[in-house]
């Protein structure tokens, strides 16, 4: 908040002795502004504090009661939410060896620890199952490797789904679960008699 400077002074009545009390009473305008910082207060209030300073005795000893200012503020908390950040924007993964990774972090400062439990089937594996966010590193990228569990297996293409299951103290973090979906790409073929089943060729075909 910034106040402009202002003083008065006596010039105006130096030479006026019988002057009437409604021509002492004098306005002038202060302008108040409050400071445009990157501090997320909301609505918040300050008091003005008024000091007198005056070679006029009686105006030494005026006491003149702080004023109360409420200031709106312009920086809004963002929603409390998990970061990920994909690989061209997809998740792909394949049982020849493909892998991928994605990297978590938190939307915004926590009031207290995060912790983040990333769970998923069997067909997947990853580098890390649990991350930990807190004040200090709560926007420090905390990197995932995964990598596709190489099974017998044949089904071409699946999508597996990532867990990811928020524990904490902080009431506004305790909502930000959320998943992620995996692509797997399957290196077995199938069988030649399943894919005539596919293709709706009789068994007597086989050969």
């Amino acid at each position: 908040m910034t106040i402009s400077w202002c003083e008065f002074s006596d010039h105006r009545y130096a030479q006026q002795r019988d002057i009437r009390r409604e021509q002492l009473e004098s306005r002038i305008g202060v302008t108040l502004g409050a400071v445009n910082d990157s501090l997320i207060e909301g609505t918040h209030s300050q008091l003005l504090a008024v000091h007198v300073s005056s070679d006029d005795a009686d105006f030494q000893q005026l006491q003149i009661p702080a004023i109360p200012v409420q200031i709106h503020d312009n920086d809004f908390l963002p929603p409390a939410e998990i970061l990920i950040t994909e690989t061209n924007n997809q998740s792909l993964v394949s049982e020849d060896g493909q892998t991928d990774s994605i990297s978590l972090r938190l939307s915004r400062q926590p009031t207290s620890p995060v912790t983040i439990l990333l769970i998923s089937n069997r067909q997947i594996s990853l580098s890390h199952v649990v991350a930990v966010f807190d004040q200090d590193n709560w926007n420090v990228p905390f990197q995932v490797a995964v990598s596709a569990r190489d099974d017998r297996h044949a089904n071409r293409q699946s999508t597996v789904e990532l867990e990811l299951i928020v524990q904490t103290a902080d009431a506004d973090f305790q909502l930000a679960s959320t998943s992620l979906r995996i692509t797997v790409l399957d290196n077995d073929q199938l069988s030649q008699m399943g894919n005539r089943k596919q293709n709706n060729l009789p068994y007597s075909d086989y050969s």
